[in-house]
């Protein structure tokens, strides 16, 4: 049994489909560069948390809870699942993914001082439903005086 303090944070958003951290492009001469349209939404994303979270950035153990809604593509829409979210799985841009994107913004945006404070994560990916708008939600908790007890 773990034994902690909690300290829950606001909920933070972003909006628009998440888009999955990719490996970087090479170019001949051996630079390094991101493709311009993750580059693009994470500078939008860190802009939205910013306007969000205007505190220090939080400090200690962490635990985060990531909630992506992401738009159906025209292949997974039916009549009978369009009033409902289903699970985003096999898709391109792997949950792993999705979740770099996330803690990339965070730490940029100084919501946190370094994604290594994060001991437990909870992250699930959804299509969402008609009528929905496709966002990211984020939940921080601050965690203090853990102890593992058995």
């Amino acid at each position: 049994m773990i034994s902690k303090d909690v300290k829950i944070h606001a909920p933070l958003y972003i909006n628009g489909d998440l888009v999955p951290c990719s490996r970087p492009k090479v170019t001949s001469t051996g630079r390094a560069y991101y493709p311009a349209k993750y580059r693009n939404f994470k500078a939008a994303a860190v802009l939205q948390l910013k306007n969000q979270y205007k505190a220090p950035p939080i400090k200690g153990a962490l635990e985060i809870e990531v909630l992506v809604l992401s738009t159906r593509p025209k292949s997974k829409t039916r009549k009978k699942t369009e009033g409902v979210r289903i699970p985003r799985y096999r898709a391109r841009g792997d949950l792993d993914n999705q979740l770099k994107t996330v803690l990339d913004s965070l730490e940029e945006a100084g919501v946190i001082e370094n994604d290594s404070q994060i001991y437990k994560i909870n992250v699930s990916s959804w299509y969402i439903k008609k009528g929905e708008i496709p966002r990211t939600e984020i939940n921080i908790l601050e965690c203090s005086n853990i102890i593992w007890r058995i």
